[in-house]
């Protein structure tokens, strides 16, 4: 695989030495806060005076703008994305961020999810229909302009923290980047970790990507794709001979080439 670097207008530049890939959790959260700070008119980096607490500093720059915390819808997403600027954004000179498109349309899923509910609840549909037929329901209740309005959001927010953060989060699958990963490729990968380990499609998907780029760290707060890293990384007696087998279909000389998995807001290593 290429090594990934910082070449612009086809110059070429010295290797990136650390990478780091962010999981879907970790893009719904950080999402929350950048849509919270950018409807405020606040930056991300108000949050980052070492010297009181993050929730604080938010709460103190929002409400000099006239908006409430306790008002904020789902307000535990805004601070976990809180806890994950904090660890990523002071390194985003240091790393560079990858994700793959699996997590981009988790989080667009999310939002969209979102809107669709508020939308029932509205309108009077009760929790046990919305249980029954939940897909045909959540997409009878969306409309054309709430559809563009979530791809508007999500693309304002990508282009926001590649040039207001400097930090670019790159999906694995895209080739234009230089990254020769297909989607087949990761398919490929990951029927080989389901095969050995107990998971679904999408989570053995999302952590094929992350081992096929050769992130150093895996930023997840999902504790289930986490788990998955940790046990091929420094396996146990009992995944020994699994770890050894996925090892071996990545071509990986050894377990610690896996990515190291990381929960917010511990330090990117």
């Amino acid at each position: 695989m290429p090594v990934p670097t910082n070449a612009t207008d086809g110059a070429v530049d010295s290797p990136i030495q650390k990478s780091a890939f962010l999981d879907s959790l970790e893009l719904v959260s950080l999402y929350k806060l950048w849509d919270v700070c950018d409807s405020a008119n606040i930056s991300l980096d108000a949050t980052l005076d070492w010297t009181k607490p993050k929730w604080n500093q938010l709460k103190e720059a929002l409400e000099s703008v006239g908006i409430a915390t306790n008002a904020l819808n789902r307000p535990e997403d805004v601070n976990r994305g809180l806890n994950l600027y904090s660890s990523i954004g002071p390194a985003s000179n240091d790393y560079r961020f990858f994700t793959s498109h699996m997590c981009w349309s988790e989080l667009h899923h999310v939002l969209l999810e979102a809107i669709g509910l508020e939308s029932l609840i509205h309108h009077g549909v009760p929790l046990s229909l919305r249980e029954k037929r939940p897909q045909l329901l959540y997409r009878q209740s969306l409309s054309d302009s709430e559809l563009e309005y979530i791809n508007d959001r999500v693309f304002a927010f990508r282009e926001s923290l590649k040039l207001d953060y400097s930090m670019d989060i790159i999906e694995v699958e895209d080739t234009a980047t230089g990254i020769d990963i297909t989607s087949a490729d990761i398919w490929n990968r990951a029927e080989v970790i389901w095969s050995h380990m107990l998971m679904t499609a999408v989570d053995a998907y999302v952590c094929a990507a992350a081992v096929l780029i050769e992130a150093d760290a895996f930023v997840a707060g999902d504790s289930s794709r986490r788990d998955i890293l940790r046990k091929l990384r420094d396996p146990t007696d009992d995944w020994q001979t699994a770890a050894n087998t996925i090892q071996a279909a990545f071509g990986l000389s050894s377990s610690e080439q896996f990515p190291l998995s990381v929960t917010p807001p511990a330090v990117l290593p």
